[in-house]
């Protein structure tokens, strides 16, 4: 998810107006607990209305992902340990959950 960084200036340390300062986008790459891929928007909302976690429906996100599939994530996070390890509470109930690195986009 981008996020913005003040510009500096050369006048001491900080930016000539406040109202001049520009927004500069960064990549930053985030983690997604990614417990399935699907090959319809439709498929993938009966995985999230299912709650196969039982984190509650609000708690997952389906996003797009390659080659017009949905991905559904349990968990984001730009801590790739926390995914990490929300990855591994969940595997104990469902054996395929995996981190994707990366930046999705929300359908």
């Amino acid at each position: 998810m981008p996020y913005s960084v003040p510009e500096i200036t050369s006048q001491g340390g900080r930016a000539a107006n406040n109202r001049e300062q520009t927004a500069v986008n960064v990549a930053v790459p985030v983690y997604y607990v990614v417990i399935g891929v699907f090959n319809s928007r439709e498929n993938a909302e009966k995985c999230v209305a299912s709650d196969p976690f039982f984190i509650g429906r609000r708690n997952y996100k389906i996003y797009h992902y390659k080659d017009g599939k949905y991905l559904v994530s349990a968990f984001e996070s730009t801590d790739k340990s926390k995914a990490e390890g929300h990855s591994r509470e969940l595997g104990y109930y469902q054996w395929d959950v995996w981190v994707y690195e990366g930046n999705l986009t929300g359908y």
